[in-house]
């Protein structure tokens, strides 16, 4: 009974905003949330070595690839002062991307 109730409340509700209306009554809605959020930007950065010391690396390989080279090429530090180094190249902030670098 409650069930029934409840499902011609709504029904009336949809009925007097229609179903595509932007209001929202409490505590109907209009359900849209998620197609309401920006899509997550998820951009990485890479640093590609070619040569270290003045000494070709063949095959060219990225940093995070180079353990046997860079010790610490896997270190969580390298990997955000990696990512600011992009974040700041890619926006043209050279005091920054000199300071990171």
């Amino acid at each position: 009974m409650l069930t029934a109730a409840l499902m011609a409340v709504y029904s009336g509700v949809l009925w007097w905003n229609g179903p595509t209306s932007n209001h929202e009554m409490f505590p109907v809605f209009n359900w849209q949330l998620f197609s309401k959020v920006p899509p997550a930007v998820n951009t990485s950065y890479g640093i590609r070595v070619l040569e270290v010391d003045g000494e070709a690396v063949d095959p060219p390989r990225y940093f995070e690839e180079s353990k046997d080279i860079f010790p610490h090429a896997k270190s969580p530090e390298a990997a955000t002062l990696i990512r600011a180094f992009g974040g700041h190249l890619e926006a043209g902030r050279m005091p920054e991307v000199a300071f990171v670098r």
